[in-house]
C-alpha cells in the first residue's frame, strides 16, 4: 500500500485486543518506593512523631527553585522534567501513590521518590520505604492505556454531524485555520466527544510505531463550546507515547498529485502537521512532541518506505539553560537518522517574522502566508552531519530506507 493511500483505520486499530507493552520503561522487577502515605520525622515539645508527606507538594517544593512545577496527567501519575541534567523538557514520570519514578529518556530503572528527592537536592525527611514490585508498575501502564482506548471508543469521528464533531471541526478549521475541504481527509481518523466540564475533547490516536500498531494512547485537546482552546493546559496525554523506547505516533497520507517524491515530514503537533500536509502535499507523522521527534523509530520509517526525511521544526525561545526544544530535538534526530541509515534529512525552520519575533510553528506560517509555508519548507536545506557521525554515514552500504515502494 503506497504511504499516499495509506489511511489509519480507527475501528481496526481499536478493536485490536490490548498487549502489555514496555510503557513508561518499566521493568518486571522489585524496585523501592514509597508508601502511599509518606511520612518524615519532625521534633515536637512532645517528642518526635511522624507528619505524613504529601508527594504533589514535594514535587512543587522541590521543581520550584528552578522556575518549574510537575504535570499532573491522573490521580496517580505526573510528569516532571529532568532538571538535574539541565533539560526542562517533561520526560520523568512520577507515581503519585507509590512514589516509583521512572526516566523515559534514558530508560533506565525505577527509582524511588527518596533517589528522586535527593537528584532534586530536596529531601523531604525520613521516609518509610516498602517494596513495589514491577509487575504492578506495569499493570498501571495496561490501566492507562484501557482507559484511553475507553475514552476513543466513547468518542465519535468527526465525519459524524454531532454536536462535539461540529465544536470539534469549528475549532480545527476557525480557530486554527485549516481549510475544511483539505483536512476532511484524516476527519474519519480523528475523534470528538462531550466533556464533563461543560466543553469537547478532541481526541487524536497514538499508534505503536508498526504497520498494523495499536492504539497505545491518545491525546486529548480540551476545548470551549465554542470551539477555543479551554484553559491553560488544554493538551493533556493518556496512555502512553511510547512502545518500549520509541515513540508512536499519527500517520497524515501524501497526495501524489502534488509531491511525488518518497520524503516523509515529521513534526510535533497535530495542527501543525495537517498545516504542513495541506501546504505540501506530503506525508506526515506527528510525533505530538519533542520527546516524541527524539525517539522516532527509524525502522518503522524505513517499512513505509520512505527515501528521505524532513522534519518540520518548530522554533522556540530557549529555557533558561539555553536550550531551544524544537531545534534541538530536530538536530539530535537529524544525526541519529544519518548515523543509523544514511538517509539524507533536511530541517526546515519556521522564520519568526511571521510571529513578530514570538515563538513560531508551521501553522502560524500557514496561517499568514500558506504560498510560503510551501516554498519555505520544500526549499529546505540538507542537514549536515555531525563529524562524529560522519565514519558510520560513510560506511553504511545499503540505507534501511533503501526498502522497495509498497
Amino acid at each position: 500500500m503506497s504511504l499516499f493511500k495509506r489511511i489509519q483505520t480507527n475501528d481496526q486499530r481499536s478493536a485490536a485486543a490490548i498487549t502489555p507493552v514496555s510503557t513508561d520503561g518499566a521493568r518486571q522487577h522489585d524496585v523501592t518506593s514509597l508508601e502511599v502515605t509518606h511520612t518524615s520525622t519532625v521534633k515536637t515539645k512532645s517528642g518526635t512523631k511522624r507528619k505524613p508527606i504529601d508527594v504533589v507538594s514535594a514535587l512543587y517544593d522541590a521543581l520550584g527553585k528552578y522556575g518549574a512545577k510537575p504535570k499532573l496527567y491522573s490521580q496517580e501519575w505526573a510528569r516532571i522534567p529532568a532538571v538535574w541534567r539541565h533539560s526542562l523538557d517533561y520526560n520523568i514520570s512520577v507515581n503519585l501513590k507509590s512514589g516509583v519514578t521512572i526516566d523515559f529518556v534514558n530508560n533506565s530503572e525505577p527509582i524511588s521518590f527518596k533517589e528522586l528527592m535527593s537528584l532534586l537536592e530536596h529531601a523531604p525527611g525520613d521516609v518509610e520505604l516498602k517494596k513495589t514490585t514491577g509487575a504492578e508498575i506495569q499493570n498501571n501502564a495496561t490501566q492507562r492505556i484501557r482507559d484511553a482506548l475507553s475514552i476513543w471508543k466513547k468518542a465519535t469521528p468527526l465525519t459524524s454531524d454531532s454536536p462535539p464533531c461540529r465544536v470539534a471541526r469549528r475549532y480545527l478549521e476557525e480557530t486554527r485555520g485549516l481549510p475544511g475541504e483539505l483536512s476532511k481527509k484524516v476527519y474519519g481518523q480523528i475523534r470528538a466527544l462531550q466533556g464533563d466540564y461543560g466543553g469537547v475533547t478532541l481526541v487524536l490516536p497514538i499508534y505503536q510505531p508498526s504497520s498494523n500498531g495499536n492504539i497505545i494512547g491518545i491525546q486529548r485537546i480540551f476545548l470551549t463550546a465554542e470551539g477555543e482552546k479551554y484553559g491553560d493546559r488544554p493538551k493533556a496525554m493518556l496512555g502512553t507515547h511510547f512502545s518500549g523506547n520509541k515513540s508512536g505516533g499519527f500517520l497524515i497520507s501524501g497526495d501524489s498529485s502534488r509531491f511525488n517524491k518518497t520524503e516523509i515530514a515529521l513534526v510535533e503537533g497535530f495542527e501543525t502537521g495537517l498545516a504542513v500536509n495541506i501546504a505540501t502535499g506530503m506525508p506526515v507523522y506527528v510525533l505530538y512532541d519533542t520527546n516524541g521527534i527524539k525517539r522516532v523509530c527509524v525502522e518503522y520509517l524505513s517499512s513505509l518506505g520512505v527515501t528521505g526525511v524532513l522534519i518540520a521544526a518548530d522554533n522556540d525561545d530557549p529555557d533558561k539553560y539555553g536550550v531551544r526544544a524544537g531545534q534541538d530535538a530536530a538536530d539530535d534526530t537529524a544525526g541519529r537518522i544519518i548515523k543509523e541509515s544514511g538517509a539524507p534529512v533536511r530541517i526546515a525552520l519556521p522564520p519568526r517574522k511571521y510571529t513578530e519575533g514570538k515563538p513560531c510553528d508551521w501553522l502560524n506560517v500557514w496561517n499568514k502566508d500558506p504560498a510560503a509555508t510551501a516554498r519555505l519548507i520544500l526549499s529546505a536545506p540538507a542537514f549536515v552531519a555531525k563529524q562524529e557521525d560522519a565514519p558510520k554515514v560513510r560506511s553504511t552500504m545499503r540505507s534501511i530506507f533503501s526498502a522497495p515502494k509498497v
